[in-house]
Order: structure tokens, then sequence, then C-alpha cells
């Protein structure tokens, strides 16, 4: 489901994991740099105990400050285009180890930047809902076509495999299934 930006995305979740229904966040890495507001509402989403939700938090707000600092080319911010890439060495890891804490929690971050980031070597054009169009009609519908494009073990699909093992080990909703 499309959210419409990351900011709703809890809006739209939370009703789905108190039915019971496996689901998970998927939000571009700016949202990381995001209103303390808007993060209450993913702390509650992932039904963080008060310590998880404090660590969870300092993580973010180290990592914010990293990607505050992150450059602008012709007013973009590098990151956006360059994903975790776009920072010094130094500062990549406790970034990749906030992005893990949040997908223990059933919120992934797009670790390039953004979405439309993926699949780059097909030459996807658009933004947003565009691109996904976009993308699923170059990936094709049928795997008997030979312009089908079938998934392949990193990219993308690396980051899809990840919440599939997400969703089945904490049923989407945040928490472990025991």
């Amino acid at each position: 489901m499309n959210a419409q930006n990351w900011q709703t995305i809890p809006d739209v979740l939370a009703p789905l994991r108190d039915l019971g229904t496996p689901a998970a966040a998927i939000v571009d890495l700016d949202a990381i740099r995001g209103g303390g507001a808007d993060w209450s509402k993913f702390y509650r989403l992932m039904r963080l105990s008060d310590a998880e939700r404090d660590a969870i938090g300092q993580q973010r707000a180290s990592s914010k400050a990293f990607l505050d600092a992150v450059p602008e080319i012709d007013g973009v911010r590098r990151f956006k285009t360059h994903g975790i890439g776009a920072l010094p060495v130094e500062q990549r890891q406790p970034l990749r180890e906030l992005l893990k804490s949040l997908s223990e929690h059933g919120v992934f971050v797009v670790p390039v930047g953004e979405l439309e980031r993926w699949l780059s070597q097909h030459a996807i054009v658009g933004k947003k809902a565009r691109w996904v169009v976009n993308a699923f009609q170059v990936l094709g519908d049928d795997p008997s076509s030979v312009r089908y494009v079938h998934p392949g073990s990193g990219d993308v699909w690396r980051f899809i495999d990840g919440i599939a093992s997400g969703l089945q080990t904490r049923n989407g909703r945040g928490r472990d299934k025991r």
C-alpha cells in the first residue's frame, strides 16, 4: 500500500498490525532526518519499550547528524542518490546499526537513498509512484518471456528478502512471534 509519504506510514500500518495483518514500513533514507513528532508515531507503531525507544532515538539522532552533514549537489543531498555510500567510511557502521535496529521492528530503510536508485542497470525513469509503475513494466510479468527480469541476489532483491524474513519472524507487528 502506498501511504503517500513516510510520515503517514504509521497511520496506515497501525490498524493493519492491530488486526493481525503482517505489515512492514519501507522508507527512503531521508526519513531518518525527519522530525521528532513523526518519529514518535513510528516508535508507537514498533511497540518499543522506553529503553528501546531511547536507544533507537539516540542512534537516529547520531545518524541524522551524519546525514545533515552530507553536502548537496544541485540542491539534492548526496545521500539521496548514493545512499549510505555518501557518508565517510567511519560513519557508515552506526547508520547500518540503526537500519538493522529499525528493521528488527518492521521499519525498513532504503539503504541506497531512495527507491528510484534500485535496478539502475535497467534505466527506469520517474519519481515515486511513476517509478514503481515503470519498474513493473520493465521487469515484466511473464517468466517465459526473454525480456522478463528474474530476481537476483543483490540490489532490491536482498532488501525484499529481508522484509519477507522479518515478516515471518516478527509477524509484521514489530515484535517477535514468540
